[in-house]
């Protein structure tokens, strides 16, 4: 998401890039022990970037560098899939790097205030189909939670 809080001309610091534009040191990567497996697809990058912060190492923003994501364009066939891993991967971040009061929170509002508004908005604009991925996506996250809580990432589709 494009922030637009600050002028996107200048390089700055930031808390962390999007995985489709990021770049590490092999060294860094190396010192952190990469991606966290337990990532699949989503908050890997996020996950890296903190621990690259909490071991003094910072992420930019390079205001002269170009590219192009065109988002979602691997897994626009599989909504449902997609939608679980991006869900699935926020709690994984949330027990992973929160205090368990925090993390909880965020599950309760991710597994029962989500999925209500998601199917909302689906039902108002007749999407039927997008009414049956959110279903299939929380139905797998409502059956890998606990498991999710215990930072255990091996519960696929």
């Amino acid at each position: 998401m494009r922030m637009g809080d600050w002028d996107h001309r200048e390089t700055r610091t930031v808390d962390q890039v999007m995985g489709a534009f990021f770049f590490v040191r092999r060294s860094v990567f190396d010192q952190l022990g990469g991606f966290d497996e337990r990532f699949f697809m989503y908050f890997e990058e996020v996950d890296f970037s903190y621990r690259a912060r909490n071991a003094g190492w910072r992420s930019v923003y390079l205001a002269g560098a170009r590219a192009f994501h065109f988002g979602g364009g691997t897994s626009q066939q599989v909504k449902a899939c997609r939608l679980f891993y991006s869900l699935r991967s926020r709690l994984l971040y949330g027990f992973k790097h929160f205090p368990r009061w925090q993390a909880w929170s965020v599950a309760a509002v991710t597994v029962v205030v989500e999925p209500v508004t998601r199917i909302a908005w689906h039902l108002s604009r007749g999407d039927i189909g997008g009414v049956c991925e959110t279903r299939d996506a929380f139905r797998w996250l409502w059956g890998g939670l606990r498991r999710i809580a215990r930072g255990d990432g091996r519960f696929v589709t």
